[in-house]
């Protein structure tokens, strides 16, 4: 049992392993969007000869990519 005297010690810990804690969650985003982006720009090269041939517009891409991830 932590008396109230002890209280500081282990809010410091506490707080330590929070910052641990969120350090991995914020980790683990930046890889994810890392890995959206290597996934977007892949896709974005597949649509590379539609835009070019503009027969459509960025936005019809950016829909139709969203489309083929849902596949």
């Amino acid at each position: 049992m932590i008396k109230e005297g002890n209280c500081g010690t282990f809010d410091k810990i506490k707080g330590f392993h929070e910052s641990l804690f969120n350090f991995n969650k914020l980790q683990i985003a930046g890889a994810a969007l890392a890995n959206i982006i290597r996934t977007e720009s892949s896709l974005i090269s597949k649509y590379d000869l539609l835009l070019y041939e503009e027969k459509y517009t960025i936005e019809e891409i950016k829909f139709q990519k969203i489309l083929n991830r849902k596949r």
